[in-house]
């Protein structure tokens, strides 16, 4: 699961999109079929909403604060587990996702702790 994680993660900080898509050939080579197929459906789909390479042009070189603390915390215990359940992680990864995703709209209609720039993507 550790290579899984690492290999997702290094994807996401890709310098752009183009460097995402090569490192992708590249990495499911690697990946079981399975996991392939999963990203591949699930992900990929969506990487445009993910990528840091949209961050960089706001002035981000990374998401910190206390959500990704909370977020990289989850990720740190599901890899301490000797099986995850792929259930319970899929499940947690969502829920973790639906949270920010909540907070941003929330930021968006200038309720919560975030204020959004003008011009951003959401």
């Amino acid at each position: 699961m550790t290579v899984y994680l690492d290999s997702v993660r290094a994807l996401l900080s890709s310098n752009s999109e183009d460097d995402y898509k090569d490192a992708l050939i590249g990495q499911m080579r690697v990946w079981s079929k399975p996991f392939s197929e999963y990203f591949t459906d699930s992900i990929h789909p969506v990487i445009h909403n993910l990528g840091a390479w949209l961050l960089r042009p706001l002035g981000r070189q990374e998401i910190t604060g206390n959500q990704s603390e909370s977020f990289n915390c989850v990720l740190k215990r599901l890899q301490d587990w000797k099986e995850a359940p792929v259930d319970t992680m899929v499940l947690s990864l969502y829920r973790l996702a639906m949270y920010n995703r909540a907070e941003i709209q929330r930021g968006k209609h200038g309720v919560g702790e975030y204020r959004l720039r003008s011009g951003t993507y959401i």
